[in-house]
This record gives C-alpha cells, sequence and structure tokens, in this order.
C-alpha cells in the first residue's frame, strides 16, 4: 500500500518569465518554505501543485 502525504501548499501565485512574457513558475509556500516552482511536468512540486488545482483544494493567483 502506497500512501501519499500531501504537502501544505499556500499562498501560490503565477510568476511572468521575463523573457518570454509567459507564465514559468508559481510563487509559493510549500510547508513553510516559500519556493518558485518552475512549470515543468518533471518538477514534483508543480506536479503537486496540478493535483491540487485539479482536486479543488488549491488556486493559483493570476500573475502580474
Amino acid at each position: 500500500m502506497v500512501i501519499k502525504v500531501l504537502k501544505n501548499i499556500t499562498n501560490a501565485k503565477y510568476h511572468k518569465d521575463v523573457i518570454s512574457g509567459k507564465d514559468g513558475s508559481i510563487y509559493c509556500i510549500i510547508d513553510g518554505q516559500h519556493c518558485s516552482v518552475p512549470m515543468v511536468d518533471d518538477n514534483t512540486d508543480y506536479q503537486e501543485i496540478k493535483e491540487q488545482i485539479a482536486a479543488g483544494t488549491l488556486t493559483v493567483e493570476a500573475s502580474d
């Protein structure tokens, strides 16, 4: 049996890439640590963020 421990992700906000001008990362707090999570499918933190968004337990604020 596999037990998945959900990370506590709060204050999530998209952040635009300086060069492309498109959302490229998500600034957030994960388990009390300030993080910048690249929006790359291989990134486990990004995978967790997407799962929580799909489950309706996390909302990411739009970038400025």
